[in-house]
């Protein structure tokens, strides 16, 4: 398995219906935190005035819901977060994103040799593999260009993820 693998943290979050805990991609490059409203218990309460704009990987913008506030399972102790809540504008198999907010109030060291993750003194195992029906399926586009021309592709994914 390879580092690209070992970037998901499963913890267990008072406001979700999933008693076994969400999926969270560790992300050090988000700002802000993100969590998805269709994992939430119904009945979960936000503040649809604390919307953000956030800047996507691909360089795109889209503006959240608003916050919630979670509490997660961190030890024997429960941590209180605000996530920014979002729904179907952001696409991606796992149920939130852990970003620089959480992981500085955590005071979480990350080593991706071991992958593993200690968040307020307490060990996690990273997790790499998404359930095969949550994986995204990706087009392949076809570009046609005159014989002759020269073209330069820079690909998003590390070399080894592409054969």
């Amino acid at each position: 398995m390879g580092k690209e693998n070992h970037q998901l943290l499963k913890l267990k979050v008072d406001v979700s219906r999933e008693t076994g805990g969400l999926l969270f991609l560790v992300d050090t490059g988000a700002d802000v935190s993100l969590i998805k409203g269709s994992r939430l218990i119904g009945t979960t309460e936000f503040n649809p005035d604390a919307k953000v704009n956030v800047k996507c990987v691909d360089g795109s913008s889209m503006e959240t819901h608003g916050t919630i506030d979670a509490n997660f399972e961190v030890g024997s102790e429960l941590i209180a977060h605000r996530f920014q809540l979002v729904n179907k504008q952001v696409d991606i198999p796992y149920d939130g994103i852990l970003g620089r907010d959480f992981l500085q109030r955590t005071k979480a060291r990350i080593c991706y040799e071991t992958g593993t993750v200690i968040l307020l003194g307490e060990r996690y195992t990273m997790v790499g593999k998404v359930k095969p029906s949550e994986k995204k399926v990706m087009t392949v586009r076809q570009i046609k260009l005159p014989l002759g021309q020269k073209v330069s592709l820079e690909s998003p994914w590390p070399r080894e993820r592409l054969r």
